[in-house]
């Protein structure tokens, strides 16, 4: 734990690391209600963070030349902004507490602060540095909605817990009697097998007579909302009030290396939920309980998943920006599941669950050779940026790169650069494409470059299901928003059915 920075003396210092600080930064969205006042509830956050103490230079408070006491201080910047610019800011010094130099890098450096919000779209800032060198620091950005409480009953956000137990003592961890200390990263290794969660329920007191009695229901599952795993489930009849807090915890012995999910949800007499949230964690277990029965549910879980020493497997050799780069690269081609799991891996990516994830992609595609399907994708993909590429952004990233990759070469391409009346276009036409075993026979995409695009096209229409439906595309692409008298218009001749 940390501190508030008091008087010490410091007689030299000790650098640990000549690197940026590392640190976890996570964040929860509650609501407070002042009963007493009978005002309306205000919402507030709590963020959090670890920071590695390796990572930070350490100075000698103690004359003492038997026990010779370290410490570090840390410099905490917070920041709060809408549409309308910053409008909170926090700062203070922290100082790690005193130790022996042996026990440095085991300390548990982790703090948190609560902050009143405004509703609507929040960047948040926060900023880690140390005094004795400004370089040397940790930034985390992130932004989300905060939104009005609702007149029904609600959830406040999911927080992972460290630890949790039972406590009057004051600390910026008790809440309701309990010290409540937040997990700052939603993954769980080897050498984390419980899952410790807390969250609130406000207002369960509105839920009509006649959808009671009202049950809680707290689960693991692959996917969000979707049925419970290896019997990971927890039920509790809720009694009518303003406030409820839901608590617990799951043993994850069992659970094989994936992505999941954390749910809660609110269910009325029938079982039919009412409302519900959850929250996406990651788990590496290389030695799942073994018991017959509970391997047969862990398999059950796994699917077609393979896991082995992925140090071993052509994504060995990738650094952690490359792995990114092939997760982004492969969304185009990925199944709504594994697109999900792409998108956790990007807001929080974990370098060895990436390797077994993207070999695993490959392995479902080639199960013989992965490597081989990944090559080929590659192929693809290198084909994409020398089309599309641009000094600033790779072919992939683009809108055309993406569908490229996603439905292949188109059959024929028509591209508009200097027609009267609207911007440069393209027009993508499809003889025949398949999705899932259908087939959609001659279909277009719409591309165009708007004004304030230097170099590239940005999607505008699709006549795919599924893909950018745009009835309004005319608005966009002719420059004085309709198509006027131009029935000569190459988009007209293509797409004035759709």
């Amino acid at each position: 734990m940390i501190r508030w920075l008091g008087l010490c003396i410091c007689l030299f210092l000790f650098s640990s690391s000549s690197h940026a600080i590392n640190a976890v930064v996570s964040h929860t969205i509650f609501y407070h209600q002042d009963t007493a006042k009978n005002a309306p509830a205000r919402p507030y956050i709590e963020v959090y963070w670890q920071i590695d103490p390796s990572s930070l230079h350490y100075k000698r408070i103690s004359k003492d030349t038997v026990d010779k006491r370290w410490s570090a201080t840390i410099k905490t910047d917070i920041t709060f902004s809408n549409d309308k610019g910053v409008f909170f800011t926090d700062g203070y010094l922290l100082q790690t507490t005193p130790q022996l130099q042996s026990y440095l890098a085991g300390q548990n450096i982790t703090d948190l602060r609560r902050y009143q919000l405004l509703e609507g779209k929040i960047t948040m800032t926060v900023t880690l540095s140390e005094p004795i060198d400004s370089t040397h620091k940790y930034r985390f950005t992130d932004t989300f909605t905060i939104y009005p409480p609702s007149p029904t009953a609600y959830f406040s956000g999911i927080e992972l817990l460290d630890t949790a137990y039972s406590s009057s003592e004051k600390s910026i961890f008790l809440k309701y009697g309990k010290q409540n200390v937040p997990l700052c990263t939603n993954f769980f290794d080897n050498n984390k097998n419980m899952l410790h969660y807390y969250a609130e329920l406000y207002q369960s007191n509105t839920v009509p007579d006649e959808s009671r009695p009202i049950t809680e229901h707290t689960f693991i599952s692959k996917r969000e909302g979707e049925n419970s795993i290896l019997d990971l489930t927890k039920r509790d009849t809720i009694t009518p009030g303003e406030l409820h807090s839901i608590t617990g915890s799951f043993s994850l012995s069992a659970v094989p290396s994936g992505n999941y999910y954390l749910n809660v949800e609110l269910d009325n007499k029938d079982g039919v939920t009412i409302i519900s949230k959850s929250i996406f964690f990651q788990r590496i277990n290389d030695n799942p309980i073994t018991s017959s029965a509970s391997k047969a549910k862990a398999d059950s879980v796994m699917g077609n998943v393979t896991v082995f020493d992925v140090g071993k497997s052509f994504t060995a050799k990738y650094t952690l920006p490359q792995l990114k780069a092939i997760i982004r690269m492969i969304l185009p081609v990925a199944s709504p599941m594994e697109s999900q799991d792409i998108k956790g891996f990007l807001k929080n990516p974990d370098e060895m669950y990436m390797r077994y994830f993207i070999y695993n992609f490959f392995h479902a595609r080639n199960e013989e050779e992965p490597e081989k399907a990944w090559k080929e994708y590659a192929d693809k993909v290198r084909e994409v940026n020398k089309l599309y590429g641009t000094s600033s952004s790779p072919g992939y990233k683009s809108d055309r790169g993406y569908i490229y990759l996603k439905y292949g070469k188109p059959t024929d391409v028509i591209t508009v650069e200097n027609e009267p009346g609207s911007l440069p276009y393209e027009i993508w036409q499809y003889n025949s494409i398949v999705v899932k075993d259908h087939k959609y026979p001659n279909q277009f995409f719409l591309f165009y470059r708007p004004t304030d695009l230097i170099t590239g096209f940005e999607l505008l229409h699709s006549t795919l299901p599924g893909e950018l439906h745009n009835n309004g595309w005319r608005s966009y692409l002719y420059i004085n928003g309709t198509q006027g008298n131009n029935s000569n218009s190459r988009a007209e001749q293509y797409l004035s059915n759709y």
